[in-house]
């Protein structure tokens, strides 16, 4: 059974993005943004969404 997805807004894309975003200002030491294994595990999370979306069917095989 494939998953389901549904449309969303820009809005709702938005904000999804801004809790990406303050969860890796939360991830430095000083708040001054992400370190570097940060932002490498944030494009990984965002790449694995996105070949999701791109083949929602690539989790039946």
């Amino acid at each position: 059974m494939g998953a389901q997805l549904k449309e969303v807004t820009a809005a709702e894309c938005t904000a999804m993005l801004r809790l990406v975003l303050d969860c890796l200002d939360r991830t430095s030491p000083e708040k001054n943004g992400p370190d570097a294994q940060a932002l490498s595990l944030a494009a990984l999370h965002v790449q694995q969404a996105i070949d999701l979306i791109d083949h929602p069917h690539a989790l039946d095989s």
